[in-house]
């Protein structure tokens, strides 16, 4: 598994301040996904899986965000009634028929008939090195860590979407002129319309066994994602910032192993070794129907795509569903901490849900619903987190 947020705070009187609980009654109106459209979602990930390894393995990608893909790719997403995988090409780059590369492109989309192919005008390389390039121009300027909350790639829309405070003075000419300062005046033009601007307020970090059960860690409150073993230890997953700083004669659920939270940095989890007196399952705390555990598949993990369905499970706000938003999500948080790597999804979440479980909801004979990553944080409005693919492999591979 490999690859991707901040639901803890470090200090509660801090965070008192910036608190945005969401209703209780909004929460209860969450519907759950029907068996049926759940199966289709989950052919349509296992497809989206099959199409992201053969790009990786015939263009030798091993960072996702990082290295280069076809210039014809411009992205994938799940249709919304979960029929169709979407294959946006860039067709001005298709390769030459006469090609080897062809005759491997026109395998790729022609392996499925669910597969459908939309043609757009950016590739999934532009896209990317634009959004990093505004990543990690957040951190050198004091403006743009005030005014600016976060952005992602916006698969579906074939753009970056930038979100900024509503009283923002900045516009997609600024941040565009950033990002190119010494290229033509053209350039920036031409791609200052892969930007769209969406007014947001700023993600806040919360502080904060069953997956998704409450998990105290000093005067964090928190939830516990998923069991794994480190060195061969017992123990269970949490974010990272839960941790931080916190002195293990704090955390009565055992010890903290392994952590990692900085900020600029990409990712936010922790493991904690549980002590003889705590035994972390797999069965979610607050589930729905028919989705009351976690399956333990180690070998693989979905990919992550846009606009498929996801569920979580935090000690706040409970069970709720969602879909994939963004990608390659970077987060500017209240406290000051930028988190970059991140996936984001439109579930809901609040206080206390940090660390809880994210996971594909499905009824299978192999066993479960499968697990996809750590919530870490976001706002009233949508949730994100750290991809298992992410972690450390002993980690993802040592799941029981």
């Amino acid at each position: 598994m490999k690859k991707l947020i901040l639901f803890v705070g470090l200090v509660p009187l801090f965070l008192a301040s910036f608190f945005i609980r969401i209703d209780a009654k909004e929460n209860a109106q969450i519907s759950v996904y029907s068996d049926n459209f759940l199966e289709k979602n989950y052919d349509r990930v296992e497809l989206a899986t099959k199409v992201e390894k053969m790009i990786m393995d015939y263009y030798n990608i091993e960072d996702i965000f990082e290295d280069l893909y076809p210039s014809y790719f411009g992205g994938m997403y799940i249709s919304d009634d979960a029929e169709n995988l979407i294959i946006q090409v860039v067709e001005k780059h298709i390769p030459n028929k006469e090609t080897e590369e062809y005759d491997f492109y026109n395998t790729l989309i022609k392996m499925d008939d669910s597969i459908k192919i939309e043609f757009v005008e950016n590739s999934f390389n532009e896209l990317n090195e634009i959004n990093n390039n505004i990543s990690n121009i957040i951190n050198k300027s004091r403006n743009y860590k005030s005014q600016l909350n976060g952005l992602y790639i916006d698969v579906m829309n074939n753009s970056i979407t930038v979100e900024v405070e509503e009283d923002s003075n900045l516009t997609k000419e600024k941040i565009i002129g950033e990002v190119y300062a010494s290229q033509d005046k053209d350039k920036k033009e031409t791609k200052k319309n892969i930007l769209k601007l969406s007014f947001t307020t700023k993600a806040e970090t919360f502080e904060n066994m069953k997956p998704g059960q409450k998990a105290k860690m000093g005067s964090n409150l928190c939830s516990m994602g998923f069991r794994t073993k480190l060195n061969g230890k017992v123990g269970f997953m949490t974010a990272g910032h839960c941790v931080s700083g916190i002195s293990n004669l704090d955390i009565k659920y055992g010890t903290k192993r392994m952590v990692q939270f900085a900020n600029n940095e990409k990712n936010d989890y922790a493991f904690i070794e549980t002590s003889s007196g705590y035994i972390p399952l797999n069965d979610i705390a607050d589930p729905k129907t028919n989705y009351t555990y976690l399956a333990v598949l180690t070998n693989s993990c979905p990919v992550i795509t846009v606009n498929m369905a996801i569920a979580k499970d935090g000690y706040t706000t409970k069970y709720t569903t969602g879909k994939i938003t963004g990608l390659n999500q970077t987060i500017n948080y209240t406290s000051g901490i930028t988190i970059k790597g991140l996936v984001k999804s439109t579930c809901k979440a609040d206080h206390g849900d940090s660390g809880g479980i994210v996971f594909i909801p499905r009824k299978d004979s192999s066993g479960g619903s499968l697990p996809i990553g750590i919530i870490s944080g976001g706002n009233s409005t949508s949730m994100s987190f750290t991809h298992i693919d992410n972690l450390p492999i002993e980690l993802q591979s040592n799941r029981y």
